[in-house]
């Protein structure tokens, strides 16, 4: 895969796809999973990513996204965002098929470039990055970090 094949970048991201549009309006119903999955409250859970009760809850019930610097606070917490943003659980590294391999790094790739960059994209853009890395990153592995810049400063 070139760049010239990821031009629908100039457009708002052009229309996502029906899978993508799902991930992001259950991404409530798996934080809460991954809530009780730490065994935390949502008022504990709430106050170590940063944000109120009310807050963590209008989360869980999808009527409001989390920002990039909440799920990075649910990640350090040892919380699954890969799973909380797509559905699928993150593989650890050996066991994953060169697939689940390039969806690993394109989300490594993003994550540490809106750590870098002090940025973190809405759910929607951050979910057509990571898409966007992992055909890339499955076509071309040794050429996806080359193109991320590019990629990542067109989402943002």
């Amino acid at each position: 895969m070139n760049l010239f094949l990821l031009s629908g970048l100039w457009e708002p991201f052009g229309s996502l796809s029906t899978d993508i549009w799902n991930q992001m309006h259950s991404y409530g119903e798996k934080l809460r999973e991954e809530r009780e999955r730490t065994g935390l409250s949502q008022t504990e859970f709430g106050e170590a990513m940063g944000v109120t009760k009310k807050t963590q809850g209008l989360y869980e019930r999808g009527e409001r996204e989390p920002d990039g610097s909440y799920l990075q606070a649910a990640a350090a917490a040892g919380c699954d965002v890969l799973y909380i943003l797509t559905g699928r659980r993150e593989v650890k590294s050996g066991s994953a098929s060169p697939a689940e391999e390039a969806r690993r790094l394109a989300l490594e790739i993003v994550q540490e470039w809106q750590i870098e960059h002090g940025k973190f994209l809405p759910v929607d853009k951050f979910l057509r990055a990571v898409e966007l890395l992992t055909e890339l990153a499955a076509d071309e592995p040794a050429q996806v970090k080359k193109h991320a810049a590019s990629v990542l400063r067109l989402a943002a």
